[in-house]
């Protein structure tokens, strides 16, 4: 196998470690949202929303990932974990 199918193939890999990554995210909001049930809690949680942009910046400094990058796929996650919610 050549260099370039190896990092290839190690893409795939790390993509398929996200999905499940992101499945069981998803797995968890809807814990959260049977939590917030019997707390009598609405689904939308701005200030757990703030703390997660604020965590996810953290983040995104400490990794040198690109900040903008990461909000925006997070806007993604948290609004799909929303609906999971629902």
């Amino acid at each position: 196998m050549s260099s370039l199918e190896n990092l290839r193939e190690d893409i795939n890999n790390i993509d398929r470690d996200i999905l499940t990554k992101l499945k069981d995210r998803l797995n968890l909001a809807k814990e959260v949202a049977e939590a917030k049930k019997e707390l009598g809690q609405n689904i939308e949680d701005k200030s757990r929303e703030e703390q997660l942009r604020l965590f996810h910046k953290d983040n995104a400094d400490e990794l040198d990932l690109d900040y903008d990058f990461v909000t925006s796929l997070f806007i993604l996650i948290i609004e799909e974990s929303k609906k999971a919610q629902s």
